[in-house]
């Protein structure tokens, strides 16, 4: 599982997690990861921008635990497969959202390079189909509502604060299945389980059959809900059911007289329990697992450009990164701007010298990546805290 889990799942790390957390109990994982750089909020805006990507079915708003009517927020259009949707207006869905309404974005795991190579990660880790959701609260803690864990979860708080509560639930291994959406399948049983504040950067693992409540204790919180999807056992019998249609027996009717059902039955089974066990039934579940994984490979283009190997000087003589209760931030003298959670110690480097070069950078910091890099030297270029060198 090694060491592509290990920032994620600290303190614990993944050797105590997988023994004594994983698929028992929520695990709350204070700090935040180290050598992970976290999308703030302009990368984030930057993905709501994706206009092309979002519709109705993607981009939900909910306003008092009610979803609001795709009319309300959206407006026809056509998808990228040349098909009818609803898309997102901006302007609208702000205003919703100054009015106490959560702003929900579905499937974003890919949309951000920081949040691929966490979604990635888990996906091996795991050996599972990693999903996330972005959920974005502008007014502190809207109502909650209590919903069941059908998946593993992993929420990570990018901005702000989060809330949560887990209780246990009534139906032990649930699924994501009309039969278990019921009124009464988030019905919680006993005592909570856990209740936790999260800050900036703080992982909480939700094992799957909990039922938790979970909200922006602040306001202006981000944070992803990473849905941990591993094949079970109805998975496995879609697979074998695939491979029995090769046997006869299997194609055949049901007997008709009533006297040759047992043996039937007991010949069904034991020809079912053959084929699982055997070198087909192994090999389909080995498939079934390497199928729920994704290859999340980056792409890699040619170097080079107009804007690179660019150099840079910093553009103030009192620069500090301290940290505050509220998080790190960048302190000059005109004042202070907050820094995203993962980036003090690119700052920090940045701030200790009169003069640098992107690539420098990004040598010095190779978990980062180039695209978040790239981010943090725009946005500070913007602040005017950095100018291009002549």
């Amino acid at each position: 599982m090694g060491h592509r889990l290990e920032d994620i799942l600290a303190p614990l790390g993944a050797d105590a997690f997988f023994a004594d957390y994983a698929g028992r109990r929520p695990a709350h994982l204070t700090g935040v990861p180290a050598r992970r750089a976290l999308p703030g909020w302009p990368e984030l805006a930057e993905l709501l921008n994706m206009s092309a990507v979002w519709s109705a079915d993607t981009l939900i708003v909910l306003h008092q635990g009610e979803t609001v009517a795709a009319a309300r927020y959206c407006e026809p259009a056509t998808d990228r497969d040349l098909q009818p949707t609803q898309r997102p207006i901006a302007e609208r869905v702000l205003a919703l959202q100054a009015a106490g309404a959560v702003v929900v974005a579905r499937q974003v795991e890919t949309l951000a390079p920081a949040l691929k190579r966490i979604a990635a990660d888990l996906e091996t880790g795991f050996g599972a189909h990693v999903t996330g959701d972005l959920h974005l609260h502008r007014t502190a803690k809207p109502p909650p509502t209590a919903a069941v864990a059908t998946s593993d979860l992993l929420v990570l708080v990018l901005s702000g604060a989060a809330e949560i509560e887990v209780r246990a639930g009534a139906i032990e291994h649930p699924v994501p299945h009309p039969k278990f959406a019921g009124p009464d399948s988030a019905t919680p049983v006993g005592a909570p389980i856990l209740t936790a504040r999260l800050a900036a950067g703080e992982r909480l693992y939700v094992p799957r059959g909990v039922i938790h409540t979970l909200v922006g204790a602040d306001a202006d919180t981000a944070f992803v809900v990473f849905t941990i999807a591993r094949p079970g056992g109805l998975e496995l019998l879609h697979a074998l059911t695939e491979l029995a249609l090769d046997e006869p027996f299997f194609r055949a009717g049901l007997p008709r007289a009533e006297a040759d059902r047992d043996a039937y039955l007991a010949e069904f089974g034991s020809r079912f329990a053959a084929l699982a066990a055997g070198p087909r039934g192994i090999a389909a579940t080995l498939q079934l697992e390497r199928g729920f994984q994704r290859d999340l490979t980056d792409y890699t283009l040619p170097a080079g450009g107009p804007s690179a190997h660019a150099r840079y000087r910093r553009n103030a003589s009192r620069l500090e990164v301290v940290e505050t209760p509220e998080g790190w931030q960048l302190r000059a003298a005109r004042g202070a701007v907050p820094i995203p959670v993962g980036r003090e110690r690119l700052v920090a480097w940045i701030v200790a010298r009169a003069e640098f070069s992107d690539d420098e950078l990004g040598a010095a910091f190779p978990d980062a990546g180039p695209e978040v890099v790239a981010t943090l030297l725009r946005d500070l270029a913007a602040m005017k805290v950095i100018v291009t060198a002549s």
